[in-house]
This record gives structure tokens, sequence and C-alpha cells, in this order.
């Protein structure tokens, strides 16, 4: 076919060489590139090696309809033939039109094939040479498209800027959330700062002006703890609390509602298999039994109900006239019930828990995500629950005076 395109100037062996075929995979599709000195040539050429593809295309596909169509019709004629012989009678005037269907279901057939023969193959993009203004229009739409890239990698890292603002000053969560600021817990440094695995460890002193802040508010009662984020520090706080409030001689349980962390029961020294709060909810274990006398070293002490066994679904379970039940009894033994759960811009507990408390003590760990602090702020209204307050912990200004108060304590 290419003996048809001597006009180009060039023999067929440089045209094989020069230019290359790629069939498409996802459709029928294939694509002819040409390399040639000047671009007119590159696309001459392309054009002429994909017209001589489509004409030796076009007769081959031709071939095989025609023949295709050629037994079509053989299986046409001796069909008719055949109930012709049945009826006796030329099968063009009298057979039934049930007798017909297949004949007719080749014909159309046939003809369906002869359309596609007479279609052979289509070529509808040809290869074309960019003019100086295509070339400037082209440079113009990369220096667009380059200035909207900049563009967007701009806003996107603003974006990400903006996700990954923290908390860093003690007074942001109070604009944010419109609670009130109990008190600033220090970053504990050196040998303060080591794991406290026991209540009597409990660094009573720092939040003690917490427990007269809240003092105010709730003098007796259910109070809710929990936080932004995992990791804020919501069981200290709880176990913190708890220990203060009992050293000044009220009597508090604690109950550790958060099925997964369960850091209440590890400084109670409760193991995982020892009964709990998800036992008492399903009546596998009575209340009395499950309470455990946490002592505080200095003569006072607090109750603890510990995690109890794993459940699936701990926050429905809180919601179960069972719940309501134990905590009106725990109000009847204790002046404070105090519950240490897991965040509730993540976790459903606090959710559950809200009808049946009488407060909410929020605690904000300095470097929380900001988007957090946002999200804890749009909850806050669904939960229609007091919101009594926020400590911020492990603030840094506030360091000093922590390790004084505790080696003063200790001394």
């Amino acid at each position: 076919a290419l003996n048809d395109h001597k006009d180009l100037g060039v023999s067929n062996t440089t045209l094989r060489n020069d230019c290359s075929g790629t069939a498409a995979i996802d459709s029928p599709s294939v694509f002819v590139s040409c390399t040639a000195s000047k671009p007119q040539d590159a696309a001459d050429r392309s054009n002429a090696v994909a017209n001589a593809l489509k004409e030796v295309l076009a007769l081959e596909t031709k071939a095989i309809y025609d023949q295709l169509n050629k037994n079509l019709q053989q299986r046409t004629d001796q069909d008719l033939a055949i109930l012709a012989s049945k009826t006796n009678k030329p099968a063009q005037r009298s057979v039934a039109g049930t007798d017909l269907q297949h004949v007719n279901d080749l014909g159309l057939q046939l003809a369906q094939e002869q359309v596609r023969a007479e279609q052979g193959v289509k070529f509808t993009t040809p290869a074309l040479v960019p003019t100086k203004s295509g070339l400037k229009a082209d440079a113009l739409d990369a220096g667009i498209g380059a200035l909207v890239g900049v563009i967007i990698a701009m806003i996107a890292c603003w974006v990400l800027a903006d996700r990954r603002r923290l908390v860093e000053d003690a007074e942001l969560p109070a604009r944010i959330t419109g609670a009130r600021l109990l008190g600033e817990v220090p970053a504990l440094r050196g040998a303060a700062s080591r794991p406290l695995t026991r209540f009597a460890e409990m660094p009573a002193p720092p939040f003690g002006f917490v427990a007269a802040g809240l003092w105010g508010s709730i003098e007796s009662g259910t109070l809710i703890v929990s936080g932004a984020e995992h990791d804020a520090g919501t069981t200290t706080t709880t176990a913190s609390i708890a220990a203060a409030f009992a050293r000044d001689g009220r009597r508090v349980a604690v109950i550790d509602a958060d099925g997964r962390g369960r850091g209440i029961s590890r400084l109670a020294g409760v193991t995982e298999g020892t009964a709990g709060l998800s036992d008492v909810l399903t009546h596998r274990a009575p209340l009395e039994d499950s309470l455990r006398a946490v002592e505080l070293g200095d003569g006072s002490s607090v109750a603890v109900l510990a995690a109890g066994r794993a459940e699936p679904d701990l926050a429905s379970l809180l919601r179960t006239r069972a719940m309501s039940e134990t905590l009106e009894r725990l109000r009847e033994w204790y002046d404070l019930v105090i519950i240490d759960t897991p965040p509730l811009t993540s976790d459903p507990e606090v959710a559950s828990l809200a009808r049946h408390a009488d407060g909410l003590l929020l605690v904000v760990a300095r470097n929380t995500r900001l988007r957090r602090l946002t999200r804890l702020r749009e909850r806050l209204p669904l939960l229609n629950i007091a919101v009594l307050g926020y400590v911020f912990n492990r603030d840094q200004h506030a360091e000093v005076t922590l390790v004084r108060n505790r080696s003063a304590s200790r001394a």
C-alpha cells in the first residue's frame, strides 16, 4: 500500500525504520508515530503509514466479511430449500411465519455483516504540526497551569498547616470551647516524670487547685472526666482528683469506663480478668463484690470499679437501666463518683453516660491538635451536660512550681 505514497520522497525502508505502531489495550485503535528531522515530515510520514494501514485493514476486513456473507447466504438458501420441500410449495409463496423465523434471523445477520463490511476501518485523527500561534498557546497554557499548580500547592500547605496547628496556650481552650480553666498541670521533668503506677503516687498537690475549683460546682454527684484526644492525661487527672477529694475526707468512688485504655484499672492493680463495670452491667457479678478499696497511704482510700471483662459494645451497656441503677447505688454510698472515659471526640462512651452525670470535666493537653478541640466544641452542645471546666495538662510554664510543691510535700 505504501507504493501509492512516493510523493513523500523517502523509501519504504526509511518509513519502516522511522515509523512504529502501537495497539491500544483498552480500545480497537492503533497509534502510529514517526521520527524525522522536520516536524512536518514526521507528521506526513505518520499519516501516510496510518492511511496505508487503513487501506490494508479495510481490504482484509472486507475479505473476511465477504466470506462470512457467502457462508450465510449458502445457509439461507439451504434452509429455504428445506422449507420448500416440506410444504411442496415454493418457499417464497406460502410458508408459516414460525417456520421462517430461522431464515429471517439469518437474513438479519446477513444484513448486519454487510453493513460492517461497508464501514471498513475508520481513521479520524491525523497527525498535525503545531503552528507558532499554537506553540504560544501551549506556552501560555503551561504558564497558567504552573501558576494554578503553585496556588493549589499553597492552599494545600495552608490546609495542612491549619490541620497541624497545636494548642500551646492554656487560655486557648477557653476561647474555643467556652469552658473555664480550672488548673494548669505542669509537664513533669526528671525523676518526677516517671510513669505513675499506683493511686498512692498520684501528684495530688498540682490537682489541689483543680479540686478546689470543682468543689464549688459539684460537692456530690457524678463527674465524667474526658479529653479532646487520646493520651491527654484523663486517667491521671481522674485518679489525682479522686485522691485529692479522698484526702479531704470525701467518700470517693472511681469507675473505669474506658474499656480499651483501662488506665484506672491498672493504677488500682486490677487485672483484666477481675470483675468490674461490664460484669455488673451484664449481671455476671454483683456491684458489692466488684468494688475494690485502694489505699492512698495516709489513711484515706478510694473505691475503684474496674473496667471488667472486655465487651464489644460497652457504649450500649452504658445506656441501659443497669447503668442507671449502678450509679444510683454508688451515689448512696459515696459523696462523689468520678468516671474515667475515652475522648468524646472519637468514642461514644461519654454520650452514653452524659444523661447519668451531673457534670463534665475536660482534659486538654499541650500540643493537642486544634481541629480536635474544634470538634470537641461542636459536640459539647449535643451532650446536654454541664461543662464544669477543663484542666490544661503538661503546661510548660508551671513546671517549676510543680516540682517545688512535690518536693515540699515529700519533705
